[in-house]
């Protein structure tokens, strides 16, 4: 404990992705570990310039996503970055949903839950296999493909599109403003902005549209809608398009194409999946989620005091 920076981004490419053997030492040997911010930590954009608790305990993380009355999403936001003193960094972070603490988040999460009940889901599954069957007639006869820009970002950016009544013909310029607004690594806070600020736009643009013309997306569904009788702000909006933006479209590409990387790197697996597809593939996906998420880690911020495995955690302190 306490070899490794996990604020150092260089560090995905030094352990070839995640460090699993130090979270593993830190499960077992400091599992409330406080990570000392290293020179190689210190960031410009995004903003980091403390160190932070690190959990690593199933029953601990669950705490800290459930508990709410010590961990807060609204204090410092969600993400590790220090916001605060940032131009307008928080407040934009607070008005998303990850950036809500219940009620307010129970509220919002309400006005676009009915699309993503099992019920409504199923119904548009028919269109969701017949445009991953496009997809891949698309280039099944040129015998290879670069798995990742051919195959793996069309079908999560396309239902994208549909959920939030995105017209078709944009989801090109979708893909491209939303990849570069969730990886603000190695971009100047002036590029970083563009793309966050070309969501925004977009999004604000598509709300006049959907309430000259409502329809049933997400985009209609919160230009359109009231949380305690108070019309959503410009704002609130265009953090929600950008938040779904990414989440819906990167998290999906990104498990799919984790989905092909380990069937390639364990061939035995691949040929046990495909002895019986309809049978495994259901927990292939499972297991692939639980090896490989496509999202790492959550920050939360201590609402107050609290001892945690004998360790003294402050009010104001960053943990991911």
């Amino acid at each position: 404990p306490g070899d490794v920076d996990l604020a150092d981004p260089n560090n995905v490419v030094r352990y070839e992705g995640a460090p699993v053997e130090y979270f593993a030492a830190l499960r077992r040997e400091d599992p409330v570990h406080w990570n000392e911010l290293t020179e190689a930590g210190v960031q410009e954009v995004p903003t980091l310039n403390r160190g932070f608790w690190v959990l690593t305990r199933y029953d601990d993380i669950v705490r800290a996503s459930k508990d709410h009355a010590y961990f807060s999403s609204h204090l410092g936001g969600p993400v590790l970055w220090d916001l605060e003193g940032v131009e307008n960094a928080l407040e934009t972070q607070r008005a998303g949903m990850m950036g809500m603490d219940p009620p307010d988040h129970s509220r919002y999460r309400k006005l676009v839950a009915p699309p993503f009940t099992p019920r409504s889901i199923a119904k548009i599954e028919p269109a969701i296999q017949a445009k991953a069957k496009e997809i891949v007639d698309a280039v099944a006869s040129k015998g290879h493909c670069d798995f990742v820009m051919d195959l793996g970002w069309d079908l999560p950016m396309t239902m994208m599109c549909e959920f939030m009544g995105v017209p078709y013909e944009d989801r090109q310029m979708m893909f491209e403003l939303s990849t570069a607004a969730a990886t603000p690594e190695g971009k100047t806070r002036e590029e970083h902005q563009a793309a966050t600020g070309g969501l925004m736009g977009y999004a604000l643009e598509l709300a006049k549209r959907k309430r000259e013309n409502p329809d049933d997306g997400l985009v209609s569904r919160y230009a359109n809608g009231e949380i305690e009788g108070a019309e959503l702000n410009d704002l609130e909006i265009g953090i929600f398009f950008t938040t779904l933006s990414i989440a819906s479209h990167e998290t999906t590409r990104i498990t799919s194409n984790h989905f092909m990387r380990l069937l390639s790197d364990h061939p035995d697996q691949k040929a046990l999946l495909l002895s019986d597809l309809d049978k495994l593939l259901p927990n292939a996906i499972e297991e692939t989620l639980r090896h490989s998420p496509p999202v790492m880690q959550f920050r939360r911020t201590l609402a107050q005091d609290l001892e945690l495995r004998g360790k003294k955690l402050r009010k104001g302190d960053k943990v991911y």
